[in-house]
């Protein structure tokens, strides 16, 4: 049997072969040195993309901020407006009444006291327009935090710790206290001492 002649490589075809291959994986680093590049570049483009809606967002916050602040201004102003057009009424009552007690030759004091009772009703119903309420204290149990005593007296009327009279009136705007009202509060009465002289049993 004759045997295969065995194929001989000759030393150029070798240089080409590894040409060729150097070449392919040459191509192939290429590439990938190309991706690379492209997927840094769109990494930088989203970055950069985020960074200017960063920036606007910022931007447009402040001006929400300002906006918010002008409309705050604005609507202080107003409500500052509307009080006052309900306090001038009260105050042209108060110049009448002082025109009227200043010109009556009579000193009719009665109709004075009217005029006032009904300009401090008037007061109170423009402050309760706008949430604020007075304080019931006399005759109520005394609570701290809508009362200040400055006072403590004996008696026998009322209960301990029951507010006996009221120095000055207290107040709360929606249902928050604003003033506590100053009151006189009772306690229990000293014990009589006995009379001298006085028997007493062993």
């Amino acid at each position: 049997m004759e045997e295969k002649e065995k194929k001989t490589v000759e030393p150029e075809e070798i240089k080409s072969n590894e040409a060729e291959e150097e070449k392919t994986e040459g191509n192939q680093e290429e590439k990938l040195l190309s991706e690379s590049l492209e997927e840094i570049e769109r990494i930088k483009a989203e970055a950069e993309a985020a960074r200017d809606r960063l920036l606007r967002a910022a931007a447009e916050y402040e001006n929400f901020k300002k906006r918010a602040e002008r409309e705050k201004e604005e609507a202080m102003k107003f409500i500052a407006e509307s009080i006052v057009l309900d306090i001038i009424p009260i105050v042209d009552n108060l110049d009448r009444a002082i025109k009227s007690a200043q010109s009556d030759e009579k000193k009719n004091f009665d109709a004075l006291l009217q005029g006032i009772e009904m300009i401090q009703k008037q007061m109170l119903s423009v402050l309760e327009k706008y949430g604020v309420g007075v304080i019931e204290s006399e005759g109520q149990p005394f609570d701290p935090r809508i009362h200040e005593a400055i006072l403590q007296v004996p008696s026998e009327e009322y209960p301990e710790n029951t507010v006996v009279q009221e120095f000055e009136r207290g107040y709360t705007l929606h249902d928050k206290v604003i003033r506590p009202a100053k009151v006189i509060v009772s306690k229990l009465p000293e014990p009589k001492e006995k009379e001298e002289g006085e028997n007493v049993d062993a």
